[in-house]
């Protein structure tokens, strides 16, 4: 009787957990949050970039803030 040893794959793509969040956090402030953001480029057309873009970074930034509150916060701090 002759026993088979399973091979165990290394996965192609390693992300830590800072890209993970960052990823999810752009994805939930871009792609769901889309009609609100089209509304305030809208409204923004005359006046400077920056507040056309700043939706963008403020919901980015909310994200990540509770997309961390479910992470374990070990594995950062003990680097």
């Amino acid at each position: 009787m002759k026993l088979s040893v399973l091979k165990v794959r290394q996965p192609k793509w390693v992300f830590s957990y800072e890209v993970v969040v960052f990823t999810i956090a752009i994805y939930f402030a871009l792609v769901l949050n889309y009609p609100v953001i089209h509304r305030i480029y809208e409204l923004s057309t005359h006046s400077h970039i920056a507040f056309s873009l700043s939706s963008v970074l403020l919901l980015t930034g909310c994200f990540m803030v509770v997309f961390s509150l479910f992470a374990d916060f070990d594995g950062f701090f003990s680097r």
